[in-house]
């Protein structure tokens, strides 16, 4: 999630604990999101921009999976200022996951501006003019190396628990 201030101009309050997907924190794991949610609600949090990035070849989500992220965003229904959902793969697959995504917002019965993309650069695109950081307009620049950032890092990461197998097999 990305912080900032709504375009109204209320100024953003800092990041509380357990919160939510930073470019600056890897995230945690999928059950923190509920969590994190209730933590932004409570300190009435705003401004925050959710972009789920789904890389090609992930599996849809589970129904229980499904279930959570709507109950989140029935939940706290003023913690996010707009989502995106950018799945970066072409064809049937990519467009069903979009799709599902769309279905899952659909669900949760939100006014929360959202958009499926098919590029990180086109979801932090639309987050962008629904968000500022404090005092000035959100650069999708800097939204989109912080995004890339953590790609690398998570990938390196997911490398290194690997490496120590591959090592055994050998």
């Amino acid at each position: 999630m990305l912080r900032g201030t709504r375009p109204t101009g209320r100024a953003s309050s800092p990041r509380p604990p357990g919160g939510p997907v930073h470019p600056e924190r890897p995230a945690r794991g999928r059950r923190s999101a509920p969590r994190g949610s209730a933590a932004i609600s409570r300190t009435r949090y705003s401004g925050v921009g959710h972009l789920a990035v789904i890389e090609p070849h992930t599996p849809l989500p589970t129904p229980d999976l499904r279930k959570i992220i709507v109950r989140v965003f029935e939940e706290h229904p003023t913690a996010v200022s707009a989502v995106s959902v950018a799945f970066e793969g072409q064809g049937f697959f990519a467009s069903a996951v979009r799709s599902v995504a769309t279905g899952i917002m659909m669900l949760a019965n939100t006014r929360i501006p959202f958009r499926p993309c098919g590029r990180v650069a086109d979801s932090v695109e639309f987050l962008s003019k629904h968000l500022t950081a404090p005092g000035a307009p959100l650069d999708p620049r800097i939204c989109l190396g912080a995004v890339e950032e953590l790609r690398h890092e998570m990938g390196r990461r997911a490398s290194n628990r690997l490496e120590p197998a591959v090592r055994r097999r050998r």
